[in-house]
Parts: C-alpha cells; sequence; structure tokens
C-alpha cells in the first residue's frame, strides 16, 4: 500500500483558511465601469435630437401655413427672468 498516493491527495482537498482581508481583496478586484458626465450629457443630447426634429418640422409647418402666433407678453416674461428684472 502506498501512503504517499494518498497523502497527495489529502493536500489537494485540504485548503488552508480563506482569512477576511483575502476575501475583501477579491471582492475589490471587480471590474467596474464609469461613464463621464460629457459621455452622459451626449448620450442625452443624441436622444433628445429625435425630439426636437419633430418640434422644429411641426414649427415650419404652421409658420408656413401662418398658424403660428407669437405671443409678446410670453416672450417679455422669459426675458425678464433670464436677466432677473
Amino acid at each position: 500500500m502506498e501512503i504517499n498516493r494518498v497523502q497527495r491527495v489529502e493536500k489537494l482537498y485540504n485548503t488552508a483558511p480563506v482569512n477576511k482581508q483575502q476575501q475583501e481583496e477579491k471582492k475589490e478586484l471587480r471590474d467596474k465601469v464609469e461613464i463621464s458626465k460629457e459621455a452622459q450629457e451626449l448620450y442625452l443630447a443624441d436622444k433628445f435630437t429625435d425630439e426636437r426634429s419633430a418640434k422644429i418640422e411641426e414649427l415650419k409647418q404652421k409658420i408656413q401655413a401662418g398658424e403660428y402666433k407669437i405671443d409678446p407678453d410670453k416672450i417679455a416674461r422669459k426675458i425678464a427672468s433670464h436677466y432677473q428684472l
């Protein structure tokens, strides 16, 4: 009977207990993806491009048909609020 072979097998299955520090290091090694603010802004700008295009097209049609009405009071309020008058 060869005892050496049994001892080799036991060594394979007997692992040293892992301490907490080693477990935490393993957790910290995960991949992480961060998206910059500029990239997020570009994504949002691209997302609204279709909506803006549709709105611009609608305004063009109203202007050509003579249906677009300008509200001078609303424009004045926006200018005043912008300059905080």
